[in-house]
């Protein structure tokens, strides 16, 4: 072997260096045991690194504070994701964010909230262009998205372009297209076409939707079943006292447009562009994308 303080060749048993006098199990029992316990601690540190980053990702979604898991994702349930004011109570905190799982696809689950959750114009003016322009595409994607998500929750966010547009946003919202088309499997949907613009409109109790308390306070305006006429319908217990219209991306399709009406669905659960203007305060249900890489 060799000595490791001169580094000369001695005899594998010896147990001094005969060169510079230096004890074998000194070096084997001390400095060398240090470097060891040194190699040691760093591997421990390593891995003690990987586990850590791996339940920071995961913990969204396996054992960490959300408790979900890819299990839960079932087009048709419920899962919750994120937090917002809803009771209109500051003081015990936001609350969770209850989402419908509407499709998945090869990038995710595309999830919109179970509940209105905010109040917002569509867009100021009569008329309105891209929706990725309108005041409510930045708010979703500015105020919405600070107040609702950490920071590791966005990354489990798979951004995408909202309906007929070519840049993606994190937060979007649902289109008359993909309502029709996530919806079609329910044997309830009736359908028209209005005589003064020739679009085509959807009628539906899954449709209708209620405004969170925090909703309201902002000014959503709610109806109760007695209201709405529809006191015989079996509608969500939840909902009753706060049936709220909710806006659609604008459909630019229409074939004769009405530029000052808003795309939306009605408290009734009547769906297409008629009612309120953009400028006029509705509800807002966000849509996001849960990416599957979150559960990898």
């Amino acid at each position: 072997m060799f000595c490791t303080n001169c580094g000369k060749e001695i005899e594998d048993q010896a147990t001094f260096c005969v060169y510079c006098g230096t004890k074998m199990n000194d070096v084997a029992g001390g400095k060398g045991k240090g470097k060891m316990n040194k190699a040691v601690i760093a591997a421990v540190a390593a891995v003690i690194v990987v586990v850590a980053v791996f339940f920071v990702v995961k913990g969204l979604f396996g054992s960490g504070s959300s408790g979900l898991s890819e299990d839960d994702f079932v087009v048709g349930g419920q899962v919750t994701f994120g937090h917002y004011e809803q009771d209109n109570n500051y003081g015990n905190g936001k609350e969770p964010i209850v989402w419908d799982v509407l499709t998945v696809n090869e990038p995710g689950y595309m999830l919109v909230s179970h509940h209105i959750l905010d109040c917002q114009p569509y867009d100021y003016g009569d008329t309105v262009g891209s929706f990725l322009d309108t005041h409510i595409c930045q708010w979703l994607n500015t105020e919405f998205v600070s107040e609702a998500f950490s920071a590791e929750e966005l990354a489990c966010i798979q951004p995408m372009k909202p309906f007929g547009e070519s840049e993606e946003r994190t937060v979007q919202m649902l289109s008359m297209d993909q309502l029709s088309r996530l919806y079609s499997r329910n044997p309830d949907i009736s359908y028209g076409t209005w005589p003064n613009t020739g679009e085509t409109y959807y009628m539906s109790d899954v449709f209708v939707c209620g405004g969170t308390d925090y909703a309201i306070a902002q000014g959503l305006p709610r109806f109760s079943k007695r209201e709405m006429g529809k006191e015989d319908a079996e509608l969500p217990a939840e909902y009753d006292n706060r049936f709220a219209r909710w806006f659609l991306i604008y459909n630019r399709d229409i074939p004769n447009p009405m530029y000052s009406i808003a795309t939306q669905v009605h408290e009734t659960g009547l769906a297409g562009s008629f009612g309120n203007s953009f400028s006029t305060p509705s509800g807002v249900r966000p849509v996001i994308w849960i990416s599957k890489k979150a559960f990898q």
